[in-house]
């Protein structure tokens, strides 16, 4: 903007958000451009900008829209398309299977979207199959695609991300229509920690790219990652492999030549360790790939008008993620707190498609009373109760995404990496949650490390806990007990008690003196209740079964 305004004569102001790179600054300062660095994330800057504009009658220059301000951002859109000509120009008929297409506003992300949509017009199975991605913190057409009703999310904060470039969260009201319309692969946002995968990969290939250039790049090495389960799937879904042909666009160099030199400095992350997630299109439908042909019309052997069975020609959608629940015979509570909390997941669609995610329960053989011998007994009976799940169907149709060991003592008594085994061995593939490791990293999310515990526990289990809180580097202030001896009388305190036994725990203490409340075992209902007990307490409340969901 400032090398085209002093090309024309004209004296650029720029606005840029708390953050921008020195280096970016001195840009627009050697192109003879005014630049501000506000202490404003993204979003906010953009609105200074506006409100600066029309108090001393600028005109505006930027690519995402506002209320009256569609003309420019479309011109700018118009103008995107250029690069997906001239790479399709370049590539003499050999099409890409995929694209790859970096979000911040989704002005870029649409106008290449919408060029490829008129461009393959009329070519069933030809256009490349669309995915878009963004940094984690900012990621508003995730957040928009998880709405799942076609509608703009936005998303608030410091948006903090080295992926700079990327780092909006609301999208443009000319983008986003495209993106809900035609995205057919999915959404997904990255870690930083991939972006910078991409742009050493690029740099070993003599190709500079900053962090946004190397988010695509990033993104793909963490889908084709061997060895996870999840990556596997996406892959499958998207039919990306060895033989795809995935067109990415570096969007920037080394902007800010800071990070880029420190970066390549770094090693690589592990892609399959490093967090991404993904959400389906929003029509999630299946694409044929050939028209079918309807079966079984005929008529009656008699000749009469009598009514015939009919056919109807239908495709297999692609099927929901099936999450194992293992739960103690004598709990009635988690199953039923997982589903409440698990909703936005298992619900059915009102738009007549197949829910997003389907849970399964199965039964672990336990005796009345917690104790030690009765929990280490599990370990002996585990791996019969999950071949339960989908027990008549072939080997390939009995895999599960997640598989969860619903019993936080168990898994204190038997030891996580015995649980992990015994599970692993049934269903390869499946991701493991345990609540003991599910509570660990909520707490350590929260940065809690002084706790105040509530269990239903007898005192021989309740040493377990602390044994498995010291561990973790947690220190307990303060503790408290229901004193049930087993899950008939557990599952039988309502959530009004375990409020009353939380609040009067903490409340007894100094202000300030606990990072967070923990209320351990799944058979205790609490969830309906958290809410309350943090508005009195002003602090974080974590049960064995909403950190077992957040997992």
């Amino acid at each position: 903007v400032a090398w085209a305004a002093k090309m024309l004569g004209q004296h650029a102001v720029v606005y840029m958000p708390k953050g921008s790179a020195a280096a970016r600054v001195a840009h627009v300062h050697a192109n003879g451009g005014e630049c501000t660095v506000t202490d404003l994330n993204y979003d906010q800057t953009v609105e200074l900008a506006f409100a600066k504009a029309k108090e001393h009658g600028w005109v505006v220059l930027q690519d995402t829209t506002a209320e009256g301000y569609t003309e420019i951002p479309q011109w700018i859109m118009q103008g995107y398309t250029a690069m997906v000509d001239e790479a399709l120009e370049q590539m003499e008929g050999a099409h890409p299977t995929h694209v790859l297409l970096q979000v911040g506003v989704g002005s870029m992300a649409g106008a290449v979207l919408g060029y490829l949509v008129e461009r393959f017009k009329g070519l069933p199975g030809q256009r490349p199959i669309a995915v878009t991605l963004e940094p984690e913190n900012a990621a508003c057409a995730f957040a928009s695609a998880r709405r799942r009703d076609g509608k703009m999310a936005t998303v608030e904060g410091d948006l903090e991300t080295m992926i700079a470039g990327l780092a909006c969260g609301v999208p443009s009201a000319l983008g986003w229509p495209i993106l809900a319309g035609h995205v057919d692969g999915g959404f997904c946002w990255l870690s930083d920690g991939l972006a910078a995968n991409g742009m050493r990969a690029l740099a070993r290939e003599g190709v500079e790219a900053g962090e946004c250039g190397g988010a695509a790049i990033g993104l793909l090495q963490r889908l084709m990652a061997p060895g996870c389960p999840r990556a596997k799937a996406v892959r499958e879904r998207l039919g990306l492999g060895e033989a795809s042909r995935v067109l990415v666009f570096n969007t920037e160099g080394a902007t800010d030549p800071v990070n880029y030199a420190a970066q390549m400095k770094l090693p690589d992350v592990s892609p399959a360790e490093t967090a991404f997630d993904f959400e389906p299109p929003l029509d999630d439908a299946p694409v044929l790939g050939a028209v079918q042909r309807e079966m079984g019309s005929g008529t009656a052997d008699d000749g009469a008008n009598t009514a015939v069975w009919r056919h109807f020609p239908h495709t297999m959608a692609i099927s929901p993620a099936r999450i194992g629940l293992l739960v103690l015979q004598t709990d009635f509570v988690m199953e039923a707190e997982m589903r409440s909390l698990l909703a936005p997941l298992l619900q059915l669609p009102s738009d007549g498609t197949l829910p997003r995610g389907i849970c399964v329960t199965a039964r672990m053989p336990m005796k009345d009373r917690i104790e030690a011998a009765t929990l280490s007994s599990i370990a002996g009976s585990v791996q019969g109760v999950v071949k339960q799940f989908f027990p008549f169907q072939a080997a390939e149709r009995r895999a599960m995404e997640v598989l969860v060991f619903g019993c936080t003592s168990a898994s204190l008594v038997i030891g996580e990496e015995r649980v992990e085994a015994l599970l692993a061995e049934e269903k390869p593939g499946a991701t493991i949650v345990q609540v003991t490791v599910a509570i660990r990293e909520a707490l350590g999310a929260l940065g809690a490390r002084r706790l105040a515990v509530l269990t239903p526990y007898t005192e021989a289990v309740n040493r377990q806990v602390d044994a498995f809180l010291a561990a973790a580097e947690m220190e307990v202030i303060a503790r408290g007990t229901l004193g049930c001896p087993g899950d008939y009388e557990a599952n039988r305190v309502s959530p009004q008690e375990v409020q009353c036994a939380g609040v009067a725990l903490v409340s007894s203490l100094p202000k300030g003196a606990v990072d967070a409340l923990l209320i351990c075992c799944t058979g205790l209902m609490a969830s309906s209740v958290i809410n309350r007990m943090e508005e009195k307490l002003d602090v974080p409340v974590i049960t064995s079964n909403t950190a077992t969901a957040w997992k």
